[in-house]
């Protein structure tokens, strides 16, 4: 082959193309490079005039594609938070996510995130997916002092904070003992200027941050920002949520404390009857010692029977929320609630229909949380039909398949169609104005769910009724 085509080769190798395949004519080729020549030189024409009338250097261009990068990390980023809170999953879940998307997008670092000690002068690690157990172990908690690691001084000084090696550092020794030749720290603060957190980034080699890069850290650190305000707000509305709760409960307690206070008055006027009795035997001098024994028996029925409302009413009206489960019997359950509120059926002649007895299943459950909620419909059921002609409640129990259910019919008529839909969320009620907080459905509701139960509206049932669907608990053999 003649020179000019080893050249021609060499020129269409550094094109990518198959030498190999070259045709037997050589000018062919020429011709083709030519052409190529042409196009790239009327390419290249095209981007200086574009950039003639834009204005704007190559330079300028890759510049702001680089900072639209950014841009887009970011907003995936934040696309990644606002997802986890609408999963609504764990803080320290969407915190080491965070940490992890992070990692992912600005390659050679490791991500650890912070949270400030409330009322305390240091931070405690909530995520660190990429680091050595060792180095996670040595930062689980940190000092917010002048002398302390680069996460310690950002969150002390409220600044962000760049160490690069320094020896005179007076946590270097310690950060070289972990791997990292530098760090950048960055202090979340909240609306009153309160650090809250410390996003901060540990790479193994020295960190020189360009304009650019420093601007991904800021938005970084506003998006862990963000997310620590959305925990924040959570539990603000948590709290909010136990405080509705327990004031529901009160207020029930408050409709039933006529029929309670009956309960007390009743063993109480018995016992003060057997206290005259027996005063009268003493100054007649006619005790007699049979007698005398029955009455106290009678007395200490009496006095237990005070005993048990007093504490079925102290047990309901305390914060039962973080007792342990435990396996308790539906009767057992059933009896306490009945103990507090079947009183009121009387004085209305309204007929209660209880279970047959024989029912042994047990439930794995808070029994004061299951009180509540039986409580509640019979509430309910109590105020749905208390004024009608034809006045009756009725509980059944009915285990099957591993599950048992609760169910609490009343003479009512059923609900509206336009209140089903509605007849679960918070402060929606069907009584009349001034009664019910329209929080009763919705927290029992929460309630079963947390024991894995269903609490429903039966719609095909000519009456009004709704079920507790709850698993039986089996002992391990």
């Amino acid at each position: 082959m003649p020179h000019k085509s080893k050249v021609l080769q060499r020129q269409l190798l550094k094109l990518g193309l198959n030498a190999n395949q070259a045709p037997p004519d050589p000018e062919t080729w020429h011709q083709f490079l030519a052409r190529v020549s042409a196009c790239y030189n009327e390419a290249d024409q095209d981007r200086y005039l574009l950039e003639r009338s834009l204005e704007i250097s190559s330079d300028e261009m890759r510049d702001r594609f680089s900072k639209i990068n950014l841009l887009v990390d970011q907003l995936q980023l934040n696309q990644s938070v606002l997802q986890d809170m609408l999963r609504d999953v764990g803080f320290e879940v969407t915190m080491s996510d965070l940490a992890t998307n992070i990692e992912k997008r600005v390659t050679g670092f490791r991500c650890a995130i912070f949270r400030k000690i409330k009322d305390g002068n240091e931070l405690e690690i909530v995520a660190a997916p990429g680091f050595a157990q060792s180095a996670r172990v040595a930062m689980t908690v940190v000092a917010t002092l002048p002398e302390a690691c680069p996460c310690g001084q950002a969150a002390y000084y409220k600044t962000p904070i760049v160490y690069n090696g320094d020896s005179s550092h007076p946590q270097h020794e310690q950060l070289v003992s972990m791997g990292f030749e530098s760090c950048y720290a960055y202090p979340v603060l909240n609306a009153s200027n309160e650090v809250v957190a410390v996003f901060s980034l540990f790479a193994e080699k020295s960190l020189i941050l360009s304009q650019q890069q420093s601007e991904l850290m800021k938005g970084l650190g506003e998006i862990v920002q963000m997310a620590f305000s959305h925990a924040d707000i959570k539990r603000t509305l948590q709290k909010e949520q136990e405080g509705v709760a327990a004031r529901s409960k009160m207020t029930t307690l408050g409709e039933m404390a006529g029929g309670v206070a009956h309960e007390i008055n009743n063993p109480l006027f018995i016992l003060q009857g057997y206290v005259d009795l027996i005063s009268t035997s003493i100054e007649d001098k006619n005790l007699n010692a049979e007698e005398l024994l029955e009455t106290c028996q009678s007395m200490s029925t009496a006095i237990h029977r005070i005993a048990k409302i007093v504490r079925t009413l102290r047990n309901f009206s305390r914060d039962a929320s973080e007792d342990p489960l435990e396996p308790t019997f539906i009767e057992i359950l059933l009896a306490d609630a009945l103990e507090l509120c079947s009183k009121r059926y009387e004085g209305v002649e309204i007929e209660l229909v209880q279970p047959e007895g024989g029912i042994n299943e047990q439930v794995l459950c808070r029994p004061v949380e299951i009180v509540q909620v039986l409580i509640n419909l019979l509430n309910n059921s109590y105020d749905a039909v208390k004024n009608k002609s034809e006045r009756w409640i009725r509980i059944e129990i009915l285990p099957s398949s591993g599950r048992v259910e609760i169910r609490v019919t009343d003479s009512g008529q059923g609900i509206e169609e336009k209140a089903k839909g509605r007849l679960f969320h918070p402060f929606v009620t069907t009584k009349p104005a001034g009664q019910g907080t329209g929080l009763g459905l919705s927290i029992s509701k929460k309630i079963v769910e947390a024991h894995s139960g269903r609490l429903f509206y039966n719609p095909d049932h000519s009456h009004t009724q709704f079920v507790v669907d709850l698993p039986v608990y089996k002992e391990s053999a």
